[in-house]
């Protein structure tokens, strides 16, 4: 997923634009429909119907993948946009209480995406695969900061503003 062509993709009013690779389309509660530009489609069975609603898409386009991460559920998905093929990545930890969960993305140059929930640090490569996770369960970390080598998790509560937690990219090893 290089800096150039991985983002998030956005549904309005049931429809999301895969660039040009086609886009997808809600069919039903926990059915999506990827429909592919070369006229082959791609039905893919969601387990939880929060992958449309609360759900978090990722595409690179330059590499035909998309991920499907479920923004308050568990799993981690890709799709591969050239073959078709759907693989379950992983089972995220998450606080039981979907009140207390939340999840963002960010890019990582040319090394992939970041994951950063409530519980957990995951780093994805260039190819979509997990090249590490950590536990974390602090519940006030947000990404101060990434650098080329290093991402910087920083305290978002006042009273603990001074906190942060540096991870090597490379890795996942705390930098201490």
């Amino acid at each position: 997923m290089t800096a150039s062509t991985g983002h998030e993709v956005t549904f309005e009013a049931g429809w999301a634009s895969l660039g040009a690779w086609g886009g997808i389309r809600a069919v039903g509660e926990t059915r999506f429909l990827i429909e592919l530009s070369n006229t082959e489609n791609i039905t893919i069975e969601s387990t939880a119907d929060a992958r449309l609603v609360g759900g978090a898409w990722w595409l690179d386009e330059e590499g035909g993948r998309l991920l499907i991460i479920e923004r308050n559920g568990w799993e981690i998905e890709r799709v591969d946009l050239r073959t078709g093929e759907v693989v379950h990545l992983y089972t995220m930890q998450r606080h039981d209480d979907e009140a207390f969960r939340s999840l963002t993305i960010h890019e990582l140059s040319s090394k992939g995406v970041a994951l950063l929930s409530e519980c957990e640090l995951i780093c994805m490569d260039a190819a979509g695969d997990i090249t590490w996770h950590i536990s974390h369960k602090d519940f006030t970390l947000g990404v101060s900061s990434i650098r080329e080598d290093e991402i910087v998790l920083g305290s978002q509560a006042p009273a603990r503003e001074n906190h942060t937690r540096r991870f090597a990219l490379s890795s996942g090893d705390e930098i201490t």
